[in-house]
């Protein structure tokens, strides 16, 4: 064999490994194509279920957030969050229950919303209300406690008597009130340290409970701290719960007593000029004896024999108020007298701002007997 043929032998065998190796590595190429396919394919697919999963969280997150946001504009929501924000919720749970939301007919677009806030001290319980209303463009509430105020509360009642007589409230004749109330954001100045907070508020009566007027004495205490604020004066009536039950009543020398309710008439009224708010209030004898079954009762806004606080705001009142029926009127036990009122702001005044305690009993008035104001609505 030639030595050219020898060469071309060995060129052949080269191409023939060659060939082989490269058929080995085209197939192992292939073999890693297919491969990646697969793996690419495999993470298509997961990719795939992947955005698919990501698309229904991002559905299920959208209707989260409006189902939130429907929640957070629930008004008995919005009224909790109020007070979880000032209490913390594990004491919003402790005291706040039974809420109630309606409309109030004095204004449809209000919104009110009311929590019952339990107070214990003691033997002593009170259940007090804490109001919210939601108007179109701003919000009002009144009764959230505020960080120094808040239970569990120190000073027993009695200890608030002594404390009251310490600072020189007249222990007289008749047998020292004590209860626990909210004081309100004030409304007259200077300010006496005890706006919006519950209190113990201590009366002294002068006068006996038929009185007319009926002379008193009152003095708030701070329920924590024991502080005491200024000694007020005035004619308050009793609250109906001191007088409810003849056995109350009675050893008080309170026969029976009128009883006027309030009914939808906010904690505070603001008014600008020209504008008006129309309540009902209903009067109702009340009688523990046989001896008493009628009573004459007057209702006129000028009328003076009232047990209402005389002084230059009332008189400006009274000639803002119209009551309808109004004159002098047989009321009986059982026979309720509905009276309409209706507070109409003058032109000339920019705004009016008061709360529903300064309306008591304005010109309505019975002879020789108790007047109790029902505020709850």
């Amino acid at each position: 064999m030639t030595r050219l043929e020898k060469r071309t032998q060995y060129e052949v065998a080269i191409i023939i490994i060659l060939v082989v190796a490269s058929g080995l590595i085209i197939s192992a190429q292939q073999q890693k194509y297919r491969q990646l396919s697969e793996e690419y394919a495999s993470q298509t697919t997961e990719l795939e279920d992947a955005q698919t999963r990501l698309v229904e969280a991002e559905e299920t997150l959208s209707q989260y957030n409006i189902s939130l946001k429907s929640l957070e504009s629930d008004p008995v929501v919005r009224a909790a969050n109020i007070i979880i924000s000032r209490v913390g919720l594990e004491y919003f749970n402790q005291y706040f229950h039974d809420p109630t939301v309606q409309t109030p007919k004095w204004n449809p677009n209000v919104t009110y919303v009311n929590f019952k806030y339990n107070i214990q001290v003691g033997n002593y319980t009170t259940e007090q209300n804490v109001n919210f209303y939601f108007y179109p463009k701003f919000d009002q509430y009144y009764g959230v406690p505020i960080e120094e105020n808040m239970q569990p509360f120190t000073v027993t009642a009695e200890e608030a008597k002594q404390l009251a007589i310490n600072a020189e409230l007249s222990d007289g004749p008749y047998p020292l009130e004590a209860y626990i109330q909210y004081t309100g954001p004030g409304d007259l100045f200077p300010l006496t340290g005890d706006e919006e907070k519950y209190i113990w508020r201590i009366v002294s009566w002068d006068d006996p409970p038929w009185a007319n007027p009926r002379k008193r004495h009152s003095i708030h205490i701070d329920p924590n701290t024991g502080e005491t604020y200024p000694i007020h004066e005035g004619g308050r009536t009793y609250l109906e719960e001191i007088v409810d039950t003849p056995e109350e009543a009675l050893p008080m020398g309170i026969k029976g007593y009128v009883k006027l309710h309030y009914s939808e008439l906010p904690e505070r009224i603001i008014l600008a000029g020209s504008e008006n708010i129309t309540f009902t209030i209903q009067a109702s004898l009340i009688s523990y004896t046989d001896t008493i079954d009628m009573v004459k009762l007057t209702v006129d806004p000028q009328n003076n024999d009232t047990y209402w606080i005389h002084g230059n705001f009332a008189d400006r009142l009274r000639d803002m108020i119209v009551y309808e029926p109004s004159g002098v009127f047989d009321l009986k036990v059982g026979e309720p007298l509905n009276i309409t009122c209706t507070l109409t702001v003058p032109a000339s005044e920019i705004e009016l701002t008061l709360n529903r305690y300064t309306l008591h009993c304005i010109g309505i008035g019975a002879e020789n007997t108790l007047i109790v104001h029902d505020l709850s609505t």
